[in-house]
């Protein structure tokens, strides 16, 4: 019993079964304990159907050891029934409340007013400059991974990379026909990204 217990808190840290069913079966297991001592403590052991024997004549002044064995057995079972539940479920362990790693590295959504560095490229289309680009490139991998997460999580983000894809289709466009400046531009908008979709 206390290897299934034991093998169920494990499988609960992993992940393989929700808190709930980790609860219902650490009850059963634990019930199953405490009837099984309660059966060996209070029933007489059952003898098999057998041909009579004649009559055991115990010594005067002996007395038969076997039932305060099994009493003592039947205690010592109980006692790490409960050692078993005040271990797993009388206290706090550390699998009863697991963290999400990105709640640990996630930084809080940033605000969208004042130092949003996609406000201006949604505002004014001629920003949309190679130079601009490029530095708008650099300011993001400079972000730590959490700061990119808060921000993609924004509205700012999301209109700024329907922007830049509507911006790629039409230097793409400009690109086929021999315009060497959309080229460029298109290069830059390429690059750019492309880093955006590494920080996911």
């Amino acid at each position: 019993m206390n290897d299934e217990l034991r093998s169920l808190a494990r499988a609960y840290a992993d992940g393989l079964i929700e808190r709930n069913g980790y609860r219902q079966r650490r009850r059963e297991l634990i019930d199953g304990i405490t009837e099984a001592c309660k059966e060996q403590a209070f029933s007489p052991p059952t003898q098999p159907r057998q041909r009579r024997a004649a009559p055991h004549i115990v010594p005067t002044g002996a007395t038969s050891t076997r039932p305060a064995m099994m009493g003592i057995a039947a205690a010592l079972l109980l006692a790490a029934a409960i050692v078993a539940f005040m271990l797993l479920g009388g206290k706090k362990t550390r699998w009863d409340t697991p963290q999400s790693p990105a709640t640990a590295t996630t930084a809080p959504p940033p605000s969208e007013g004042a130092g949003n560095p996609f406000d201006g490229f949604v505002q004014n289309p001629e920003w949309w400059t190679a130079a601009r680009l490029a530095a708008l490139k650099e300011k993001w991998r400079s972000l730590s991974a959490g700061q990119r997460r808060a921000w993609q999580s924004t509205a700012a983000y999301n209109e700024f990379e329907a922007a830049l894809n509507r911006r790629l289709q039409q230097q793409q466009a400009l690109a086929e026909i021999g315009d060497e400046r959309a080229g460029r531009l298109l290069k830059e908008l390429q690059q750019l990204r492309s880093a955006l979709q590494q920080s996911r």
